[in-house]
């Protein structure tokens, strides 16, 4: 697992202080993330679960920077409760066909997907936040030499109603071992010269 924390400072985002709802200026520690994580593998078995400690700490952290916080709100910066994040099983059918069933983020977006102690800087893009999150089903995958191919079905927003969401996506490296399996820009990327094209496409029947 991990901890990423920061100790920020910013006379523009205004922090209001639930005591005395003043206006002050940001300046503190927060803890961005903080996640305990098991996952391997057992022949073609794999599984893989994911805990969060301060994810409803950081949505607090986002409010108190935008001045929406409720003034009776906690600001204690180690009140987060914990989270499940990632909870599958998944099966290797064959060497370029896997199956995976349980609780995972929708296969769309690049930014979305790579993990949180992987991502360049230390916030992921608003893209990649806004599709980072997790909803059960299922999902198989795999990949042909250059080209990688998922299709999923899970929940989508409305949880166990019956309208689904569905995501395909599908990724060609062009150059070397493409740009983004497990780093994201140059950051721990190798010294090869590495590109990949992709696109992806996701539909919630229950969002216009």
């Amino acid at each position: 697992g991990w901890i990423i924390g920061a100790w920020d400072f910013s006379g523009d985002l205004t922090f209001v202080d639930p005591d005395t709802m003043e206006e002050k200026d940001l300046s503190g520690v927060s803890i961005r993330s903080a996640r305990l994580r098991a996952m391997g593998e057992v022949g073609n078995y794999g599984y893989k679960l994911e805990f969060d400690f301060f994810d409803s700490e950081r949505n607090l952290f986002l409010q108190q920077v935008d001045n929406l916080v409720d003034p009776d709100s906690s600001t204690d910066s180690f009140s987060g409760n914990a989270s499940i994040l990632d909870a599958y099983g998944q099966v290797n059918v064959a060497d370029s066909f896997s199956l995976r069933l349980g609780n995972f983020r929708a296969p769309l977006l690049q930014s979305a997907l790579m993990d949180r102690n992987r991502t360049l800087f230390i916030d992921r893009s608003v893209l990649g936040s806004t599709f980072a999150n997790r909803t059960a089903g299922a999902m198989a995958y795999g990949d042909f030499e250059m080209v990688g191919w998922y299709l999923a079905v899970q929940n989508g927003v409305d949880g166990l109603a019956d309208d689904y969401q569905f995501t395909g996506r599908i990724t060609i490296d062009i150059l070397g071992e493409g740009a983004g399996a497990m780093n994201e820009g140059a950051y721990n990327a190798g010294e090869e010269t590495n590109l990949m094209i992709g696109a992806a496409f996701s539909d919630d029947g229950s969002l216009d």
